[in-house]
């Protein structure tokens, strides 16, 4: 498969509850071979409050080499809290 740029944008919006402070959220790309690539991390402070948060955009255009399915994981500290699946398809003409 020749390689394929595609730019799309991640938007992320978390509500903090009872979450104070300073956390990190980061975005790892999975592969289909299971080989991860970090894609970005940020710092966010949260003030707690169910009407308090952050909202994270994502402008990414990134280079995808191989076909399958590829998850944009998104961890808060240490922990996985969500996961994006792309589908990329590869046709011969």
């Amino acid at each position: 498969m020749p390689e394929v740029t595609h730019s799309f944008v991640i938007v992320v919006s978390l509500k903090a509850g009872q979450v104070r402070g300073s956390h990190q959220i980061r975005f790892e790309l999975v592969k289909p071979d299971m080989s991860a690539e970090p894609v970005s991390q940020q710092d966010l402070f949260f003030e707690g409050g169910e009407d308090r948060g952050a909202n994270v955009v994502l402008r990414l255009s990134w280079t995808f080499k191989i076909p399958g399915l590829h998850w944009f994981d998104l961890y808060f500290d240490d922990d996985l809290l969500a996961r994006m699946p792309m589908r990329i398809v590869y046709l011969r003409s």
